[in-house]
């Protein structure tokens, strides 16, 4: 990600607050993930996981998203995700680049866990996970749980730790999740596109090369960390 913009964490926290204010009327539960969750010092946006009450569509949720966004608009909306701009104390101008962008990610409740996993990384950490349960035990995981010839599991996507023990890998806390942390010692083969890629090291640090923007403040009843999850 060498030249996107970063932005003080605390600050790109207050976007997303902001964003889970307004939807919170709207939400049965919610957690920031992503680089946040990961604890990152700079963050390229802010994600946050949620499940809309029942009944609420996600496409009430995408127009109050839209509302605190600059000029009232979202950047992208699609089936199970959104991105917008949010910009709390008007400087950036309208400058849709100046701030970072908020991402929400729509799962439910017996996807929980496996949405927090996919969301949460690291990239690499994702890939190397996915790989491990394809090649050892010819399972498919995604953002919804763990699939064995195409059927879901269930039960195996409601929480973080259920997804691990369907796959056979251990729990790892947010900030320690890379392939090297998962795998200690071994390079992981992974599959990117259409040839395949080795994982040597802890490439879940992302590079820090641009410009760190804005400030923060102190957080509220929404606004969790998340930066665990219970285990037994």
């Amino acid at each position: 990600m060498g030249g996107k913009v970063r932005f003080d964490r605390e600050f790109a926290l207050l976007c997303g607050r902001i964003v889970a204010r307004a939807i919170d009327p709207y939400v049965e539960r919610l957690a920031f993930v992503g680089s946040f969750r990961r604890l990152l010092p700079d963050l390229g946006d802010i994600d946050i996981l949620l499940i809309p009450r029942t009944g609420i569509r996600e496409d009430r949720i995408n127009a109050v998203f839209a509302g605190v966004c600059i000029d009232g608009k979202l950047d992208t909306k699609g089936v199970g995700m959104s991105k917008g701009p949010v910009d709390p104390d008007g400087s950036a101008s309208g400058d849709r680049f100046a701030v970072p962008p908020v991402n929400l990610f729509f799962t439910r409740e017996d996807s929980w866990g496996a949405a927090m996993m996919y969301t949460t990384g690291s990239r690499d950490y994702n890939i190397a996970y996915r790989g491990f349960a394809r090649k050892h035990y010819g399972l498919t995981v995604n953002q919804r749980g763990v699939f064995r010839k195409g059927r879901w599991i269930p039960g195996s996507g409601r929480r973080e730790v259920d997804v691990c023990r369907a796959i056979h890998i251990p729990w790892l806390p947010p900030q320690d999740r890379s392939a090297r942390r998962l795998f200690p010692g071994s390079p992981v083969s992974v599959t990117k596109g259409p040839g395949r890629r080795k994982v040597h090291g802890d490439t879940s640090q992302e590079k820090r090369d641009a410009p760190v923007m804005g400030a923060g403040e102190s957080r509220s009843r929404i606004s969790q960390r998340n930066t665990g999850e219970e285990r037994s």
